[in-house]
């Protein structure tokens, strides 16, 4: 019986921080629901189940009540939110590897016509801070202004 309560915990426990650091807020798990649920997809999906978790979760932790044990379902839905949120798409995914870094000075001429973004810095590094960006949004303004 101990064992499924640790696991809780423990489970509890990585969500709240993988909450925490994807949301940039050091605050109580309760705070985090709190001002998560506009702007968090999870904790705006699943705003009531997590303050369910929450509640077991304390009456766990504080009391140390065994006898009031997560359901398998709770302990079920907890393992499936935190598997999304470890295992939820990154930026990364999605970036295409041919992406073209160019000094802020370079033309658009140069710099060619079949783009999706500019992404500017100061030498045209990679490894430099990122000074702007020009999306493919804003290219035909560009071209415009150029008449190109």
């Amino acid at each position: 019986m101990g064992n499924k309560k640790d696991k809780f915990i423990e489970m509890f426990n990585e969500l709240y921080e993988h909450l925490k650091e994807v949301n940039d807020w050091d605050t109580s798990f309760y705070s985090l629901l709190h001002e998560g649920r506009n702007n968090d997809y999870i904790i705006k999906k699943y705003i009531d189940e997590l303050d369910t978790v929450r509640e077991v979760r304390n009456s766990i932790a504080h009391n140390n009540e065994y006898y009031f044990l997560p359901s398998s379902s709770l302990y079920t839905l907890l393992e499936e939110i935190l598997d999304k949120v470890i295992d939820s798409p990154k930026i990364s995914d999605f970036i295409d590897d041919n992406l073209m870094v160019i000094k802020e000075d370079t033309s658009i001429i140069k710099a060619g016509n079949k783009i999706d973004a500019f992404l500017i810095t100061k030498n045209g590094s990679r490894e430099e801070v990122l000074q702007g960006i020009i999306t493919d949004w804003e290219i035909p303004e560009i071209y415009n202004k150029l008449n190109i």
